[in-house]
């Protein structure tokens, strides 16, 4: 598997924050295409995974609220990356997506 080039770049330790984008472009000029959106988010999640950090923090830019791509987007990155809230011991979308709107 290559190596993203964030992930070898020794400039990587002295940044603050690393901002990578899931946005989706209407246009096409800027953020990712929709038909590339699933690509992206597992793209995204690799690089998340697979790359030390060191004290740099990752940060993800999503589409707004009330695009049709943000709660994919967001249940990808919480299930790949974060705690998941349960039901009955085990993580699920449903509990994912109850919290997401619970904080709203």
């Amino acid at each position: 598997m290559r190596r993203p080039r964030a992930a070898s770049n020794d400039g990587l330790n002295r940044t603050g924050t690393l901002l990578l984008s899931l946005a989706t472009s209407q246009v096409g000029l800027d953020g990712v295409q929709a038909d590339r959106k699933e690509a992206a988010r597992a793209g995204l999640v690799r690089i998340a995974r697979d790359t030390d950090f060191g004290d740099t923090q990752l940060w993800t830019r999503v589409n707004s609220l009330d695009s049709p791509w943000v709660l994919d987007d967001l249940i990808t990155l919480a299930a790949s990356l974060c705690p998941l809230p349960t039901e009955q011991g085990r993580p699920t979308d449903r509990a994912l997506v109850t919290a997401l709107r619970e904080t709203a």
